[in-house]
């Protein structure tokens, strides 16, 4: 094994890594403010179908062992942050028992492992078919999980728009996706030709992504501590001149 081998096994193991954990410093957050601020929940519901689908594919393509169980990881932290959400929410009327909550993330896993069956069977079948009609079914399923996680970006940033401000959402998880993207961008300009730029353009996506929440949060923040000093400012000069 080659020097440019094994760069490539340690940058992507370490991509791998830093995705498997992800979204736990989220899943802890929540847990321990009781809230789960701004995250979107139709975001959160996007994982349990990329895991599936992801996971299907990749055992039917053979990919390492440690990115098909970094996949199932994913999918199980984000079952648990969409129960987290029905749960915390703060409306009594629309939040979720406990059992509920525990059905729903159970279910959540089930599906996730049917899907993946599910997946893998349709991507044999499309693969080894002759029928274009079929086998654009193989291409397709492989192209899918990654249009999904961009795609769920569209409602988190309508939300943070809407409510103003990106809390509740972890810092660490948002850092950990930025660095397993990065890595992976470093993984793909190791390996040997052709230059996936599909990919590429994709991790420079969610890097872009994660990036702009974290400009949004410093925007929003700033903006309203500007208002608070502007209201002291009034509240002083109104005392002055009562004075």
């Amino acid at each position: 094994m080659g020097t440019n081998d094994i760069l490539i096994q340690v940058f992507g193991l370490s991509a791998v890594f830093f995705w498997t954990i992800m979204l736990a410093p989220q899943v802890y957050l929540n847990h321990k403010s009781k809230s789960t601020g701004t995250l979107s929940l139709l975001m959160m519901t996007t994982f349990p179908p990329w895991a599936a689908i992801f996971c299907g594919y990749g055992i039917a393509q053979n990919l390492s062992i440690p990115l098909i169980i970094q996949g199932y990881i994913v999918g199980v932290f984000g079952s648990i942050i969409i129960a987290q959400i029905l749960y915390f929410d703060p409306r009594p009327t629309k939040s979720w028992g406990v059992w509920w909550c525990v059905v729903a993330v159970v279910g959540m896993c089930v599906g996730i492992a049917g899907g993946s069956v599910g997946t893998l069977y349709l991507v044999k079948i499309a693969r080894e078919s002759k029928d274009p009609g079929v086998y654009w079914i193989f291409p397709a399923l492989g192209v899918i999980p990654t249009i999904l996680i961009i795609a769920s970006f569209v409602p988190q940033y309508i939300k943070i728009f809407q409510e103003k401000t990106v809390e509740g959402i972890s810092f660490y998880f948002i850092g950990f996706d930025i660095t397993g993207s990065v890595l992976s961008i470093i993984v793909l300009g190791l390996s040997p030709p052709p230059f996936d730029f599909f990919q590429v353009g994709s991790f420079i996506a969610i890097i872009a992504l994660q990036l702009g929440i974290v400009g949004l949060h410093f925007w929003y923040t700033g903006r309203y501590v500007g208002v608070k000093e502007e209201i002291a400012l009034g509240r002083s000069e109104a005392l002055s001149v009562a004075v």
